[in-house]
């Protein structure tokens, strides 16, 4: 209702606009006074040519590039954040069970380490090189080490430094975040 009332009180506003435009027009004779010339200048027609097939030229390339370049990051961000929701994933089950299953942990790890992989060779296919993955790498490790450096396949809650563990799952994050925050500037 209110969108509708805009319209219309705009579609008015805009009639009334017209109206004394062309009433300006008219009052000083602007319109009896004018004069349209036939004559065509070639230097202005291949000016007009030149520039509109060059503009039509930068805006196709320039729209073209950004698109991709957008696409390539969207990917790279993409996989870090689906690297950041294993992790999330981790951080709960530490937070929420009572008993921990080192081979579900090791799994979720594993997942992890496989999404790494996954990012670097796609750096590697993007040539990317510019972009490191290393402290990445240094604090997932971190991270399997804490969530599975028990004696047992099965471990109490109680029996686990949890926050030792948020700290190390935390860097994994900041790390991720970071990486995605390059990988926006580039």
């Amino acid at each position: 209702m209110v969108q509708k009332t805009i319209i219309f009180f705009g579609s008015i506003f805009s009639i009334i606009v017209v109206f004394y435009f062309c009433r300006f027009l008219l009052v000083y004779s602007w319109l009896d006074n004018a004069t349209i010339d036939y004559t065509i200048v070639p230097v202005d027609v291949i000016s007009i040519i030149l520039s509109s097939a060059l503009t039509i030229w930068v805006g196709w390339y320039i729209a073209k590039k950004l698109t991709e370049q957008r696409f390539e990051k969207d990917f790279l961000i993409k996989d870090l954040t689906q690297i950041e929701n294993e992790v999330h994933e981790i951080e709960s089950v530490f937070n929420v069970s009572g008993n921990i299953d080192l081979s579900y942990i090791a799994s979720k790890n594993n997942n992890v380490q496989l999404m790494q992989e996954r990012l670097s060779k796609t750096l590697e296919l993007m040539k990317i090189s510019d972009l490191s993955i290393e402290k990445l790498y240094q604090k997932t490790g971190e991270m399997y080490q804490a969530t599975t450096n028990f004696e047992s396949p099965i471990v109490a809650v109680s029996d686990i430094d949890i926050q030792f563990i948020n700290v190390k799952c935390n860097s994994v994050i900041i790390e991720a975040r970071n990486l995605i925050i390059l990988i926006n500037n580039m």
